[in-house]
């Protein structure tokens, strides 16, 4: 039978976020990176591929102590319009 988490362990499990940043080219601004891999695609006669999109996407943990911080920031949507998801569950 499994061990049961101690009070201390269910603290910390429940005070822990963890928020995915996803980082998009700015609209009208020219994504580099998709058109390098377009090229590759093309150069390799992956004909198929006739569109690519690119974006970066990170993964921040947040404890109990640091959520006042992570929270005091700007959370308006920018001109880019990245997709701004909350906390994972």
């Amino acid at each position: 039978m499994p061990e049961m988490p101690t009070a201390s362990e269910e603290r910390t499990q429940s005070t822990v976020m963890l928020w995915e940043v996803e980082i998009r080219p700015a609209l009208g601004q020219i994504d580099r990176e998709a058109e390098r891999v377009l090229s590759e695609c093309q150069a390799l006669g992956l004909g198929s591929v006739r569109h690519v999109e690119t974006a970066r996407s990170f993964l921040i943990q947040v404890g109990a102590d640091d959520g006042a911080d992570a929270n005091r920031g700007d959370a308006s949507p920018s001109p880019s319009g990245p997709d701004q998801r909350g906390p994972a569950r």
